[in-house]
């Protein structure tokens, strides 16, 4: 199976979920901050006209594919790496050992609404996860040392980022050197926990899926006019 896949010139992470689990745990013993984000089809096509967000995205320790569509369209159709993606394993295994290691989360967002999403459903779902702080960028624009001091008083392990693309990688950018905690989990609007209905979600892959296609087909064909 291929470590690594290349789209639009973006270079992505391709880790079985137990090598990436794997990893994440070492993030969670080391002594810096390791930055993991989950990966949508739309934060692939805004990153070829966004230079901050292709960077950020380069930079970032590990990459979770987050939308099977990903996979195929760069050819990876193993079974078992499609289950892992559709159904989020990442996701779910990552909180199971935040919680048994006895690691603490703060959560960032944008809306109050997207973390009270979240937190609804750690909790419903993963009750032993301890979160000690939440906060909306919403409720503080723009003066974001205040949470950045926030979190780091609150000792947090790991932080959980349901902000938007690409603000989400703006934020990670500038503050990335002044977090305490160990782990970065930006997971965006990839998991589909909260706002959007079923349809709409699907609507939107598909769009996606169709658009993201088209530009590799392009991508490609310009790459071999290049040669």
């Amino acid at each position: 199976m291929k470590k690594k896949i290349q789209i639009l010139g973006m270079k992505l992470d391709n880790y079985s979920v137990r090598e990436s689990i794997l990893l994440a745990e070492s993030y969670l013993n080391g002594t810096s901050l390791n930055a993991i984000e989950d990966i949508s089809m739309k934060m692939l096509m805004e990153s070829e006209n966004n230079e901050i967000l292709g960077q950020a995205l380069q930079e970032l320790d590990m990459t979770i594919i987050g939308e099977k569509e990903i996979l195929t369209a760069a050819e990876v159709e193993t079974p078992q790496r499609l289950k892992e993606t559709v159904e989020h394993e990442f996701f779910h295994e990552f909180m199971k050992r935040i919680a048994r290691n006895h690691k603490i989360v703060y959560i960032l967002g944008e809306k109050s609404e997207q973390i009270k999403a979240l937190v609804g459903f750690l909790k419903e779902y993963y009750p032993r996860v301890t979160v000690s702080g939440v906060f909306a960028l919403e409720d503080c624009p723009g003066d974001y040392e205040s949470i950045i001091n926030e979190v780091n008083g609150e000792a947090a392990d790991v932080v959980i980022s349901v902000i938007p693309s690409p603000q989400q990688e703006e934020f990670l950018m500038n503050y990335k050197s002044k977090m305490s905690a160990k782990v970065w989990y930006g997971i965006g609007e990839v998991t589909g926990l909260y706002s959007d209905t079923f349809l709409k979600k699907i609507f939107r892959k598909i769009f996606h899926k169709h658009v993201l296609l088209k530009r590799i087909e392009q991508y490609e064909n310009e790459d071999e006019e290049r040669k």
